[in-house]
């Protein structure tokens, strides 16, 4: 291909037909005959957990209802309780027998929180008196 400055530019043409023809050909091939080998298929084994992996969802499941008691928070509390619901329902055998803490102990410090954090609404705090001012 020759430019407008005389220059000899290798540029591909965008549509070639020659490669589409290929193409086709190709496709219409591969299709009449299956070209993989039965004898070379690898049956899918799924692979073996490792014991040292840690457990995020059972620390958080442990630790946000020490955050709700600590910080008075609703939310809080109520997100510990959903989130060690969660984590105590969705246990895995192997989980199980890893754990260091059942499931239902976390979710039972979640129910407490939670009403640790309600527990104002209940029992009001003691009214401060108020000292007199002194001359």
């Amino acid at each position: 291909m020759v430019s407008t400055d005389g220059i000899v530019e290798n540029i591909p043409r965008l549509y070639d037909p020659l490669s589409i023809s290929l193409i086709i050909s190709t496709d219409t091939m591969a299709s009449l005959k299956d070209m993989r080998r039965v004898d070379l298929v690898v049956p899918y084994q799924q692979p073996q957990p490792r014991p040292d992996e840690v457990e995020f969802s059972s620390t958080l499941s442990s630790t946000l209802p020490m955050a709700a008691m600590m910080t008075r928070n609703r939310f809080v509390g109520w997100a510990s309780f959903v989130f060690s619901l969660q984590t105590w329902l969705g246990q895995s055998e192997q989980t199980r027998r890893n754990a260091s803490m059942p499931g239902y102990f976390s979710a039972a410090m979640a129910f407490l929180a939670l009403a640790i954090v309600y527990l104002p609404l209940f029992l009001p705090p003691a009214a401060r008196q108020s000292m007199p001012l002194t001359p």
